[in-house]
């Protein structure tokens, strides 16, 4: 005779309160397998147009951006090519062919005037007849302040433009349009940097002018690397003579 299976009253009152939950979540409406989704919350509309701030940017505020071309490097105009500089001028009148340079200390024997600059242009005679003083059609001067490893761009200078003449060519140095920049402030020392923007013979150009250096590239096709004082020097000696004139 087989043994008869015996179920313990525990078990059988657990099987009674599971079947009468089940019934109850039935005559309530529920169901446990009712789909999530269709109960969640509407999700919440992204703005995707407002920029939003970066919590880890480290940036500061103004950096300057940077140059889409170089000041002292060569640039095609309409007109054929143009090398533009911005030149630190020598403080009161003084004779060029007494100005020297101490390499040691890096140093003039003449102090620089921190509020005039001289704008430079030569151009290719190749292609270019001439400059005409409305043919700088603007120029802004931006200050450069460091911040670590950041350069911050200040407000643009009220500046004054005075056109100096036209320098002709000789075998050395390439004919070339002179400019007095002048502002109210100090602008252009050894210390100082500015982010220069001008637009001359219809075409915009932008760079870095270090106020340290007095030197230029002597030709339309020379870049920085070839830029020597005498070119600088032969340029500031048609400045001293010519200007007021």
């Amino acid at each position: 005779m087989k043994p008869m299976s015996r179920i313990f009253p525990g078990w059988r009152a657990l099987g009674l309160a599971a079947a009468a939950l089940a019934a109850g979540f039935t005559l309530s409406g529920c169901s446990l397998l009712e789909d999530p989704y269709e109960t969640a919350p509407a999700e919440k509309e992204i703005d995707t147009h407002t920029p939003q701030a970066n919590p880890f940017a480290t940036t500061p505020p103004g950096v300057c951006p940077e140059p889409w071309r170089s000041l002292e490097n060569r640039v095609m105009t309409p007109r054929g090519f143009v090398n533009p500089s911005l030149t630190p001028i020598f403080a009161g009148d003084p004779d060029m062919a007494d100005v020297t340079y101490h390499d040691r200390y890096d140093e003039y024997s003449e102090e620089t005037d921190p509020r005039r600059a001289l704008l430079v242009v030569s151009l290719d005679e190749t292609y270019s007849e001439w400059f005409e003083p409305d043919h700088l059609e603007d120029i802004s001067l931006t200050p450069i302040e460091r911040d670590k490893t950041y350069q911050i761009c200040g407000e643009p200078l009220d500046v004054e433009i005075t056109y100096i003449g036209m320098e002709e060519s000789t075998g050395q140095f390439d004919a070339a349009g002179v400019w007095e920049v002048s502002a109210d402030e100090p602008f252009f020392s050894r210390e100082d940097e500015v982010n220069v923007q001008l637009r001359i013979l219809d075409t915009n150009i932008e760079g870095r002018a270090d106020g340290r250096y007095v030197k230029r590239p002597p030709a339309t096709d020379l870049s920085w690397e070839g830029a020597t004082m005498a070119a600088a020097f032969h340029y500031l000696e048609f400045y001293y003579e010519n200007r007021g004139n």
